[in-house]
């Protein structure tokens, strides 16, 4: 923005209208201090994470755990949820022809197939279109899905809790239906299974909002989170 003046609906458009107060302060950049603002402006992060400044730690281990890598994660957001959904499929689809020598934990293929894995030959002959969308949910091996719902938890909470569940949704199976899509195109003959096609996309949203919102975010700390 260039300065104070700029409309409210700016400010829309730059964060969502949960985080507006603390874009707010922003309008007055120019009237304080610069090493003032940044202070004030980290004990706001660390308050809005429940970060005690005061004194010792009060959080547990495990609460530490989610305020370094997912300061914004909640066991409501989609995203816990689906990851949730991922990890009982892959102990559904381990359960159902046992596992193979493949790599640790990995289900047998013919459960992977009845389950819906990516197959371009069925897509094409057989009208399975859902074996665009299935194949999200399934995951070759334990170390497979353990990737794959790691990276998505740490950076879903935070894009989630910016645009909200109902676009983190279409997003999310969006990108994935398009990985999937490309890969039928590009290897016809492959058989693919994971959410990494969806993961991808949550990483081009965090470079396209980055490239849109440069300039804004030069003015905070590196710690600080997007949303």
């Amino acid at each position: 923005r260039e300065g104070a003046g700029a409309p409210a609906d700016e400010d829309q458009k730059l964060l969502p209208p949960q985080n507006l107060e603390r874009f707010d302060r922003f309008e007055n950049f120019n009237g304080i201090d610069r090493k003032e603002f940044l202070d004030e402006d980290g004990q706001y992060f660390h308050r809005d994470n429940g970060l005690d400044e005061s004194g010792a730690r009060e959080e547990g281990f495990c609460n530490s755990i989610c305020i370094c890598f997912c300061p914004k994660i909640s066991w409501l957001q989609f995203i816990v949820i689906i990851s949730i959904v991922e990890f009982v499929i892959f102990i559904i689809s381990c359960s159902i022809y046992g596992v193979t020598n493949d790599a640790f934990l990995s289900p047998n293929p013919h459960a992977l197939e009845m389950l819906g894995w990516q197959d371009s030959k069925k897509i094409k002959n057989d009208y399975q279109i859902w074996r665009w969308f299935t194949p999200i949910l399934l995951h070759g091996h334990l170390e497979h899905i353990v990737g794959n719902v790691t990276f998505q938890l740490y950076m879903g909470s935070g894009i989630e809790d910016g645009i909200g569940v109902i676009k983190m949704v279409f997003l999310y199976f969006v990108s994935g239906f398009g990985g999937n899509l490309l890969s039928s195109v590009l290897n016809p003959a492959a058989y693919g299974v994971g959410a990494s096609t969806s993961v991808f996309g949550l990483v081009g949203f965090y470079v396209a909002y980055i490239f849109s919102n440069w300039s804004f975010m030069g003015r905070v700390k590196a710690y600080q989170r997007i949303f």
